[in-house]
């Protein structure tokens, strides 16, 4: 995405440290699913009870056989499916369009919404780029509390670019030499992140894309590269980047065949190609209704949903990633098809917070489109769970299983059956903290400023 466009999306207030605001206390007592269809990658299993005690899975037995304390909460599943908390690979954390100006929105302001609609949704983890270093390091440590209305996360600061040395900004910074591309990735180490994005990977200068990796690997960071055009494609392969993310906007109908091939022989790469925020666009340009969904506004004021309708609404008109969007969504089923046919292990990231794409379904745009575009239901859920927790190194998320997190989804009926929706969310917990029960929000109210 153009740098002008991030800009215009992620609002000043975004990149601005301020003091913590996370509640420190919630109700961590167990919590049983009973009589419920467990989810894993082979497919919809047995009926189960599942208990989760503070932040781990403690058992999982035939359904009806656990016997709950009398401090258990207990959650009926017949009829639902039990999945692993979701997981967003590629989540940008600000309000699509921003809020008021007048009422000055800090960045906590637009935290606070954000993460609740990704829970609301069943995302409980996440990766989230393009913000400042200050920003990133302190939403980490508030996602770190597990009573905080934010998903898991890890993080990157703002993007590397190739090609535009004098850039500067809170989200988005140019490399001058290969010198300067290794003091700026050990300012990311010493902030306590674990990626980088890197933009534009085509036109950096020799040198210093090999400068920015080499530094990385050394101090442990991984690496997201953006592919938005084929001609980034190659130098990010080359480069050894642990994640390709978006999928090409070019005007090309095909992906070339050569760095598809090249997929092929590098198993350890994992595609994010985001191809639900044009799916979701196509279909507001189909029906321009949907912007008007109460979900896209949940945890918004009056005020600040009607200044936020009001921009989205403009955006579908105007914003100039919306129009690219419309204009490659006829070439978009056949690239993903060819991004498919490679092989290479392929997650789920939403690109939510970009113009018009609200978090609070986001994950399920893009479990749609997955479907829409032939990749099934199963390979999609998937790419939202246990591939996307190899990416993230994290082997207590994405599976419900006995020792991993305390993180599920209560899904309505047969998950691989039907379309994928929001409103089939029946109850959301994080680290063993229930957010949402019977399709309504019973998380925190307010966080302590």
């Amino acid at each position: 995405m153009a740098l002008f466009g991030l800009l215009a999306i992620f609002p000043a207030a975004l990149f601005l440290p301020e003091r913590g605001w996370a509640q420190t206390q919630c109700d961590r007592t167990p919590i049983l699913v009973r009589n419920a269809r467990l989810w894993t990658p082979s497919g919809t299993g047995e009926v189960r009870d599942v208990l989760f005690e503070t932040d781990r899975i403690v058992l999982i037995r035939p359904g009806g056989s656990i016997k709950p304390s009398p401090e258990t909460r207990v959650l009926n599943g017949k009829g639902q499916t039990l999945l692993p908390g979701l997981i967003d690979l590629h989540l940008h954390f600000g309000v699509p369009g921003g809020l008021p100006e007048n009422e000055s929105p800090s960045a906590s302001s637009h935290w606070k919404i954000t993460g609740r609609q990704l829970l609301r949704s069943g995302v409980t983890s996440g990766r989230i780029h393009l913000m400042s270093l200050a920003a990133a390091s302190r939403i980490k440590k508030e996602a770190a509390d597990p009573c905080s209305a934010l998903p898991r996360l890890q993080a990157a600061g703002p993007g590397m670019a190739g090609g535009t040395p004098e850039t500067e900004s809170p989200n988005y910074v140019g490399v001058k030499n290969a010198d300067d591309a290794v003091a700026k990735v050990r300012r990311v180490a010493e902030a306590g992140l674990e990626w980088i994005a890197v933009e534009d990977a085509d036109k950096f200068l020799p040198g210093e894309l090999q400068a920015l990796t080499t530094a990385a690997r050394n101090s442990g960071i991984r690496l997201m590269g953006a592919a938005t055009r084929p001609e980034e494609l190659e130098p990010l392969l080359a480069a050894g980047v642990d994640t390709i993310d978006y999928i090409d906007i070019s005007n090309a109908e095909r992906y070339p065949d050569d760095p598809l091939r090249r997929l092929r022989d590098l198993p350890e790469v994992t595609l994010v190609p985001t191809i639900g925020y044009h799916y979701r666009i196509h279909a507001l340009g189909e029906n321009p209704r949907l912007i008007e969904a109460q979900h896209n506004y949940d945890f918004l004021t009056p005020a600040e949903k009607a200044f936020v309708l009001s921009t989205a609404k403009t955006a579908l008109d105007r914003d100039g990633y919306i129009v690219t969007s419309r204009r490659i969504y006829p070439t978009l089923k056949t690239k993903f098809q060819q991004l498919l046919a490679t092989g290479t292990p392929i997650a789920t990231g939403t690109d939510v917070g970009s113009a018009c794409h609200f978090h609070s379904d986001g994950i399920w745009w893009e479990l749609e489109a997955w479907r829409a575009f032939g990749a099934g239901p199963r390979r999609a859920l998937t790419g939202a769970t246990a591939r996307a927790a190899r990416v993230l190194r994290d082997e207590r998320a994405g599976m419900l299983k006995e020792g991993g997190y305390a993180d599920f989804v209560l899904y309505s009926g047969d998950v691989e059956k039907g379309s994928f929706s929001l409103e089939r969310v029946r109850a959301v917990a994080k680290a063993g903290v229930l957010f949402v029960k019977d399709g309504e929000w019973v998380g925190p109210k307010q966080e302590q400023q």
